[in-house]
């Protein structure tokens, strides 16, 4: 009797990854993710384009190596890893606030969608609720498009008046539909600019003004 060959299948043998963390870009010496080595399912770490290529351990039943850049936190990834595999099963982790965004930047990094919009969930109640300036500049850092609009409203309805500091981090653009919307709601706008953002964000700015005719 001729014996069948096990074959394995295609969703439910899973292969690992192991994740480590490279000193600096200028040499091969290859530390721990700080003081932590992290293995993890590899099926959510394909990332064709993170720019995170595998390094081949032997054959492929064993580990594939992962080096991470230098910028990369210890308790920053273990919130990522916390996201996507929570230990308790359908039960998720719980994260709070400055952990969903570790997850939500780690996420962008590492091109994973489904997780990084699950992080953008979980951040939004909480930064709403919040100083809609502080929601904005993360919008802005983290490409939230569509807290923009509703952040900006907020603003205006809440009459909060933006430091130099704060117009100079969310720049010109922002700074810009800001102030329009606060001259559309009929709020003040301030009348001397104090940074290059006012002055390019006041409505009044680079209108020219009308002198008298001078008689002949």
């Amino acid at each position: 009797m001729t014996e069948t060959q096990a074959r394995r299948d295609p969703d439910f043998y899973f292969s690992f990854r192991t994740f480590q963390r490279v000193d600096s870009p200028s040499t091969n010496h290859i530390i721990k993710v700080e003081d932590t080595l992290f293995r993890v399912p590899r099926h959510l770490f394909l990332m064709p384009e993170a720019n995170l290529q595998p390094v081949r351990q032997g054959t492929d039943n064993d580990d594939d190596l992962v080096v991470l850049g230098a910028d990369i936190k210890k308790n920053d990834f273990l919130q990522l890893v916390r996201a996507i595999y929570p230990k308790q099963y359908n039960t998720p982790e719980k994260l709070g606030p400055e952990e969903w965004l570790a997850v939500l930047k780690l996420s962008e990094a590492f091109r994973l969608d489904d997780v990084r919009q699950k992080a953008a969930r979980n951040l939004k109640e909480n930064f709403f609720a919040g100083d809609p300036v502080k929601a904005l500049l993360c919008a802005k850092e983290n490409a939230l498009d569509d807290w923009i609009d509703p952040l900006i409203k907020k603003i205006v309805e809440a009459k909060r008046s933006l430091t130099p500091e704060e117009l100079n981090d969310v720049g010109i653009p922002l700074a810009m539909k800001i102030a329009w919307a606060q001259g559309a709601a009929g709020s003040p706008i301030p009348e001397t600019p104090t940074s290059p953002a006012e002055v390019s964000a006041s409505p009044s700015i680079g209108k020219k003004k009308r002198g008298k005719k001078r008689n002949e």
